[in-house]
């Protein structure tokens, strides 16, 4: 079963068309907007892991090789 980021009936004219959106193809501000999630350059920005960022001269870096992937629960 594949997984949709987004699953619509969209309805023009009487006529049903379902809408599946699977990815997303875009700069990192873009997805973050799309997402409605923190900026990406939030301590806590890191989409794929459970990471928390440290500032680094005056970036916010994720230090360290260890993280535990996030899943769609702990989101």
């Amino acid at each position: 079963m594949k997984s949709y980021i987004l699953l619509i009936n969209l309805e023009i004219k009487d006529i049903f068309m379902p809408v599946k959106l699977q990815c997303i193809s875009a700069d990192t501000p873009a997805k973050f907007f799309l997402l409605s999630s923190k900026g990406h350059t939030e301590y806590d920005s890191c989409l794929k892991y459970s990471i928390h960022g440290k500032y680094i001269k005056n970036r916010v870096c994720f230090p360290g090789i260890s993280a535990h992937l996030k899943t769609a629960l702990k989101q």
